[in-house]
C-alpha cells in the first residue's frame, strides 16, 4: 500500500510540476510575471504538489510502519494546509479570477476536498 501511494504521489508531483512549468517556486507567494495555471491537474486540484508531498509521506510511514513517522505526517498535513491557505490569499490578490477558479476546484483531492 505504502509503494503504492508514493508511486501515486510522484505521478501528482510530476503531472503539478509539469503544468506549472516556469512558474514553479518554492515559496507561496506567485511569481510577479506569472499567469494562473488552471489547466492539466490544475483543472481538478489547486495545491497538487502539496498533496503530492502529503501523500509521499503517508506512504513513507506505511513502508516503514511507523507511528512516528505518521504523526509527523499529521504535523506536514497542517503545515501544507496553512501554507496553502495563505497562498490563497496571495492568488486571490493576484489574480482576480481566482476565487471563480476556487469554486470550481478542490483544495486538495478532486472530488473530496
Amino acid at each position: 500500500m505504502g509503494a503504492a501511494l508514493l508511486l501515486a504521489a510522484a505521478s501528482v508531483l510530476a503531472a503539478g510540476t509539469l503544468a506549472l512549468g516556469r512558474r514553479l517556486t518554492p515559496f507561496p507567494r506567485p511569481l510577479a510575471q506569472s499567469t494562473l495555471v488552471t489547466s492539466g491537474i490544475y483543472r481538478f486540484v489547486r495545491h497538487p504538489l502539496y498533496f503530492g508531498v502529503f501523500a509521499a509521506a503517508v506512504g513513507i510511514a506505511l513502508i516503514k510502519t511507523s507511528l512516528l513517522a505518521l504523526l509527523a505526517t499529521a504535523v506536514l498535513s497542517a503545515l501544507l494546509n496553512a501554507k496553502a491557505d495563505r497562498e490563497e490569499t496571495w492568488l486571490c490578490e493576484a489574480f482576480p479570477d481566482y476565487d471563480d477558479y476556487r469554486r470550481k476546484s478542490r483544495k486538495f483531492i478532486p472530488f473530496v476536498i
